[in-house]
């Protein structure tokens, strides 16, 4: 019981890095599997799980680009992911606002590994 508690509480501990750009995955990921995928996240950091009903509704909203094919890229799985951090603190029209605001001298890449880096050294429940 004991060894099984701990073992909880070291993968809990592996999961609570956030992904960086190049550990997303490089595979399309259908609607459940992004669904999945983002919630080990938020789970790891005691945070309100994602539905498939939010993510459509950030498609509707053109926050995150319609998926091809019924299948999210790895971009669209990053935008869900900060959207889903940004959530607990920002409202979803604000997130939109930061979402579409131009940014010439950063590519997607950076400005997502710039988020991840700055929301997980400023989360204190991560620490």
């Amino acid at each position: 019981m004991k060894n099984e508690h701990l073992k909880q509480k070291l993968d809990r501990l592996q999961i609570i890095r956030l992904p960086r750009w190049t550990d997303l995955p490089d595979l399309e990921l259908y609607m459940d599997q992004v669904v999945s995928y983002i919630n080990q996240y938020l789970n790891a950091l005691n945070l309100d799980e994602i539905t498939a009903s939010m993510i459509n509704n950030y498609v509707k909203k053109e926050i995150v680009a319609a998926p091809i094919k019924k299948r999210y890229t790895k971009s669209q799985i990053a935008q869900v992911l900060i959207i889903a951090l940004l959530k607990t603190s920002f409202s979803i029209e604000e997130i939109k606002q930061l979402m579409t605001a131009e940014t010439p001298n950063r590519n997607e890449k950076q400005l997502y590994d710039y988020f991840i880096l700055t929301f997980f050294s400023s989360d204190s429940s991560v620490r």
